[in-house]
């Protein structure tokens, strides 16, 4: 009973989007009000996919109710935002320093 490899792929994208926000909202803080919206469209997505009347039966009964699963969505998609607002933070800091990150 293990998830099924396109839910594994968009955590995995998810992620990505957040850890390559976190380090290139350092660069451009100022990004970060174009990276926030598209991790909240992709968890949108996911929740959206999991929840989908027209799914495949299979993927429903395996993942749809397994509240294990929600959990996971909602945690990617928390720690997705707290990346990049982590790399905003620290742009902001950088800049008010006067230390541009590398």
């Amino acid at each position: 009973m293990g998830m099924e490899w396109s839910f594994r792929l968009m955590f995995l994208g998810l992620l990505g989007v957040g850890l390559i926000g976190m380090f290139v909202c350092r660069k451009w803080p100022i990004l970060g009000v174009l990276i926030l919206p598209l991790i909240a469209w992709g968890g949108m997505t996911l929740m959206t996919e999991l929840n989908h009347l027209h799914e495949n039966e299979v993927i429903t009964a395996k993942a749809g109710m397994n509240l294990r699963y929600i959990i996971l969505f909602y945690l990617v998609t928390a720690t997705s935002t707290v990346f990049v607002v982590i790399g905003v933070l620290q742009g902001w800091r950088h800049r008010k320093l006067g230390v541009y990150p590398r």
